[in-house]
């Protein structure tokens, strides 16, 4: 009876106990894929959070896992903080002499994506999906999710953060109109408060 109970509570706790079924990649004879989640084209729309999507490739599954990460969180302070630069140079001149002269032209654009210092906490993982490769490596699609409310109160802390380091004397003396008088008067109570304790 002892042993019985035994087998029974060791199938019960190796049932409870998950693992992740990898699955593996099917790329056909041509080598591209065949199929990715479909969450990871059409990311998922909401009116409280945005999405971010990455997919990474890595012998190490956990430095996969890390660089889809990243590449998710670009993604989201891409929304939030992005900042689009584009430059378009021409060139033109003659070449030749006399009446065999012509024209030569070239056209060059530049798009550059800028995405300055922008903290991105407070995301959750909303899918992940793990493969095998044809060349023995992890491919790792990740989907990330950012609450409007976690970027709302991030938002208020920078705010916060950059009010606290101003030194009141210094923007009396700067003439510094970008900021409230109700912000300047609620720090230089704190401040009293302080020198008081």
């Amino acid at each position: 009876m002892r042993y019985l109970m035994m087998m029974i509570l060791a199938m019960f706790v190796a049932s409870c106990s998950s693992t992740y079924q990898v699955k593996q990649e099917s790329s056909g004879n041509n080598e591209m894929l065949e199929e990715v989640p479909k969450w990871f084209v059409m990311k998922p729309t909401s009116d409280n959070f945005l999405y971010g999507a990455g997919v990474a490739t890595s012998p190490d599954l956990n430095l996969a896992i890390k660089k889809a990460n990243l590449i998710a969180k670009a993604e989201i302070a891409d929304v939030i903080n992005g900042e689009m630069n584009e430059r378009a140079t021409y060139f033109s001149t003659e070449v030749g002499r006399d009446k065999n002269k012509r024209t030569v032209q070239e056209f060059d654009r530049t798009i550059v994506n800028v995405i300055s210092k922008t903290a991105v906490t407070g995301y959750e993982v909303a899918e992940q999906d793990i493969y095998t490769t044809a060349y023995d490596e992890y491919r790792v699609y990740l989907l990330l999710k950012y609450s409007y409310d976690d970027q709302n109160k991030l938002w208020d802390k920078i705010l916060d953060d950059s009010i606290s380091q101003f030194n009141t004397n210094s923007i009396k003396d700067a003439n510094i109109d970008m900021i409230d008088q109700e912000y300047i008067d609620t720090y230089n109570k704190i401040i009293q408060k302080e020198e008081l304790n």
